[in-house]
């Protein structure tokens, strides 16, 4: 992350081409990069390219799995907050003061793809958070305790303040709105179901993106890497 030691200077930060130039060089073991402004120092911070997450777990020690400038659920990791010094589930009124780098709702969150990626407690469930080092909003998976109340996956809803995983999706065009779990790939999801971007609210900027599992259309004929129309 200094400039001096080698980092990766990138464009125009969540740019799919500039995303394309981080990963030319990257060995595929190596999962893939993003294009981010580094968390610290506002506009005056260098946009690098980042390795991808979909939790904290996935970084460094001394890292945190930051929320994306763009939401398709995609984190970034870097250093944790300078600042930190609450850890997961600890009380916080201020991003800064986690070792995640998220505080929502008076406690210290964790970004997630999927609930695995949470405690055995734990849902990983769609949520609109406005992360300090954005100063916008994006839509994201946070690891949240599992509330009763709420729609199981696969119940009918009509919002996704209704479900478990906060995704309330279609299965088909046109077709009945189910609630869905949060995914990163198909291998997060069951045979015969697609890990395809969900409706997530009215907004045109935030209604689509949060990834979630439903049935992949009947007429479907062909797999990934295959010619299509």
């Amino acid at each position: 992350y200094d400039l001096d030691c080698g980092a990766t200077v990138c464009g125009a930060v969540a740019n799919w081409n500039d995303t394309d130039a981080c990963n030319r060089d990257i060995p595929p073991n190596k999962g893939a990069r993003v294009c981010e402004r580094f968390p610290y120092g506002g506009s005056e911070s260098p946009n690098l390219c980042m390795n991808v997450c979909r939790t904290s777990s996935d970084c460094e020690a001394d890292e945190a799995c930051y929320t994306s400038r763009r939401s398709i659920n995609v984190h970034f990791c870097a250093p944790a907050p300078p600042t930190a010094e609450v850890d997961i589930g600890g009380a916080c009124l201020d991003d800064y003061q986690c070792e995640t780098g998220l505080c929502h709702d008076g406690q210290c969150r964790d970004v997630c793809v999927r609930d695995s990626d949470c405690g055995g407690s734990e849902v990983c469930r769609a949520t609109i958070v406005t992360p300090r080092h954005l100063g916008q909003e994006s839509a994201t998976g946070i690891c949240v305790e599992r509330e009763p109340g709420l729609l199981a996956i696969g119940q009918p809803c009509s919002s996704a303040s209704m479900c478990q995983s906060g995704a309330c999706s279609q299965t088909y065009t046109n077709g009945p709105y189910e609630c869905t779990k949060l995914c990163g790939s198909e291998y997060d999801c069951g045979l015969d179901e697609r890990c395809a971007s969900g409706l997530y609210s009215d907004d045109q900027v935030l209604g689509f993106g949060i990834r979630s599992c439903t049935d992949a259309p009947q007429q479907s004929l062909v797999g990934p890497g295959d010619y299509c129309l």
